[in-house]
């Protein structure tokens, strides 16, 4: 993948914060947090996708993380959908 400006990376990663939003893994967003909420992993998701992780790979990493931090472990579906849904974003990004 090619060089990203500053702007194209911050687009990129308010898009991927929009996707983990959508999937809402822990409910959070059902709650009515704000938008926000999930930033902190926002990084370690890209993080992984640039690395060519795996979605069950990416899931079995950040699940326990999720628990922890929020203190609502996420199943392993809703993570499964997360990054499922990342990855073809992702995939996209690479062929722009």
């Amino acid at each position: 993948m090619r060089k990203r400006s500053n702007t194209e990376a911050l687009r990129r990663m308010h898009e991927l914060r929009d996707i983990i939003n959508a999937c809402d893994p822990v409910g959070l967003m059902a709650c009515g947090c704000p938008d926000d909420e999930y930033e902190c992993i926002v990084p370690t998701v890209f993080r992984q996708l640039e690395t060519g992780r795996t979605p069950l790979d990416m899931a079995a990493e950040l699940g326990p993380h999720l628990g922890q931090h929020f203190g609502i472990t996420p199943t392993q579906e809703a993570l499964e959908l997360l990054f499922e849904r990342a990855s073809d974003w992702y995939r996209r990004l690479e062929h722009e």
